[in-house]
């Protein structure tokens, strides 16, 4: 415990304490992915909400050839069929995977079946306030086995560029 830990600078995710859960998927609740899309390092979140708070299931770093749309909408719609309901970077209306294609990542998203929510990124600010502020309510819940997200969570400081160190962190927050 405690291994990634930031002792040099102010941290983002303040609020976040470690513990050791193993987080049960409830199959009759859908699943939430928040997803941040970059070329060569693909990234996103899975949990469930219940009125008790989120419960983190897997948190997911596609890297080098499966770093693609395609690889993705098909591992979570591998893994959580109908039941998923994706919450995108925004950039994704705009941003193609595939010039060849010629089509947006929302659409590949669609067309592999998932339901996408079209949304706004919240201000940086704005949206690590509110993941501290769930934090600090113990409303999140992450599975140990979210190992990278959790070293984010514990090293992302103020003074660093979130969008060159943190991923998995910034998919959390398009959620929450």
């Amino acid at each position: 415990f405690g291994e990634f830990c930031n002792q040099t600078a102010k941290s983002v995710y303040y609020a976040f304490k470690r513990s050791s859960v193993t987080c049960a998927e409830n199959p009759n609740l859908p699943v939430y992915v928040g997803c941040d899309f970059n070329a060569g390092n693909m990234n996103y979140v899975a949990m469930q909400y219940t009125p008790d708070g989120f419960t983190v299931l897997q948190s997911v770093t596609l890297k080098d050839h499966t770093a693609n749309t395609f690889s993705m909408a098909q591992e979570i719609y591998g893994k959580w069929g109908s039941r998923a309901i994706v919450i995108p970077d925004s950039t994704a209306r705009a941003r193609k995977t595939s010039a060849e294609a010629g089509i947006t990542d929302i659409r590949i998203l669609q067309n592999a079946g998932l339901k996408v929510l079209d949304t706004q990124n919240p201000r940086i600010k704005d949206r690590q306030n509110t993941v501290n502020m769930q934090f600090f309510r113990s409303r999140i819940k992450i599975d140990s086995s979210c190992i990278n997200l959790i070293k984010e969570l514990e090293t992302l400081a103020s003074d660093d560029d979130e969008g060159t160190k943190s991923h998995l962190a910034v998919a959390l927050g398009y959620v929450i």
